[in-house]
Order: C-alpha cells, then sequence, then structure tokens
C-alpha cells in the first residue's frame, strides 16, 4: 500500500526507557521490610532524621510501577497521549461515510486503533493514557501523533502534532479536539499550541 507521504517520528533524543526491573523489585524489598518493622532492630543506634527516611520512602513510592498503589491519589507518571477525538470528513463537502479512520501515536513505542466514519461522516476515539518513569525525570516529553484514511487505495495523512504536553486537550491549548477536516484542502502547518501540527482539519467550538 503506497502512502502519500511519511511516517514521521518525534521521539525526543533526550526521552530514556528504562527496561531493567532490578531497581522496582530492590524498592518492593525495601518497602516490604520498613512494612514489616524489620527496621526496628537499627533504630537505636540510627540517627537519621526522619525527614531523610520520609524522603527515601517517597522514592521508592514513586519508582513502583503503575497498579501497585491503585489507591494512591494522584500518579505523576500519568500521561495523556492522545486526547479524546472528534472528527467530521468530508471530501468535496460531502460526508465521507463507512471508511477507517486510523489514530497512531508514538511516545516510547507506536501504537493504534481505528473506528469507522458514521453516516454523516463522523468519527470518534476516546482519550488514551500511558504512564512511564521517565516522567520523574528531567527529560522532554514530544508524543507524535497521527490521523488517516485509506482514499483510492492510498493512505491519506490528514493531522498529525507533535504533543509536548502531559495534560488532555493540549493538542489545541486546553479546547475539545473537535474538527471538521475536508480532505480536497491543502495542508496547513500550525504552531499556536506549542506545538508543529500539520493538518487538513480546523477547530469547531464545543457545544457541550
Amino acid at each position: 500500500m503506497k502512502s502519500s507521504r511519511q511516517h514521521i517520528s518525534f521521539l525526543s533524543p533526550n526521552s530514556l526507557i528504562i527496561t531493567s526491573l532490578a531497581p522496582l523489585i530492590a524498592a518492593r524489598r525495601a518497602l516490604l521490610r520498613l512494612s514489616n518493622g524489620g527496621l526496628r532492630k537499627s533504630q537505636k543506634s540510627d540517627t537519621r532524621p526522619n525527614a531523610l527516611k520520609a524522603l527515601i520512602l517517597s522514592i521508592i513510592l514513586m519508582l513502583l510501577p503503575q497498579g501497585t498503589f491503585a489507591m494512591s491519589i494522584f500518579n505523576p507518571t500519568k500521561t495523556c497521549v492522545f486526547s479524546e477525538v472528534k472528527a467530521r470528513l468530508t471530501l468535496s463537502g460531502e460526508p465521507l461515510k463507512g471508511v477507517k479512520v486510523t489514530r497512531q501515536w508514538e511516545w516510547h513505542k507506536r501504537q493504534s486503533d481505528e473506528a469507522i466514519t458514521d453516516a454523516e461522516g463522523y468519527v470518534t476515539f476516546p482519550v488514551v493514557y500511558e504512564s512511564s518513569v521517565t516522567r520523574l525525570l528531567p527529560a522532554e516529553i514530544v508524543i507524535g501523533q497521527q490521523l488517516s484514511v485509506i482514499l483510492n487505495g492510498e493512505e491519506k495523512i490528514f493531522w498529525s502534532n507533535a504533543k509536548r504536553e502531559p495534560e488532555q486537550n493540549s493538542e489545541y491549548g486546553g479546547s475539545s479536539f473537535n474538527v471538521m477536516c475536508e480532505l480536497t484542502e491543502e495542508e496547513v502547518v500550525i504552531r499556536d499550541f506549542g506545538s508543529l501540527m500539520l493538518t487538513m482539519c480546523k477547530l469547531e467550538n464545543s457545544h457541550e
């Protein structure tokens, strides 16, 4: 299948991928010793301030993967990699109905999902979140995003972006991702929202 243009990877060179499980295993063991009172024997000889102990425990908790503390009131590693999408696709002004739309994103690895336009050309996708301990490091967030459709046997990319903020709806500076896309339009470059966006779509006002 011939693509109308090449995929662009927006992964930052500063992004770090931590693959070793050794620090997490060690963290769990340290936490277990604390909870079982395993450090009581050295309590009399331990002269470190309580504040330092609290700091060490906090670091251990932050290193544990998502799901270990499901009841936590916050998750500093949680990142919106693609906001909820509502788009209406038209071709020469007519609704593009019954076609497959592919959504792709790439943070630490490329992932995708698909949906079919309805009779009016509308397609929707739910918000997607991912978590990574790299959020705890001083590394730039750059998430490659893309929307495409197959027309006449060729892939047509009609929206692409480099997402640089972890919050939902940061693609359009806080506005809902609700767009109209005429696929005969020329692509335009948008830099208004802190990232580089290349699109055939126009933002619609949300009336929710």
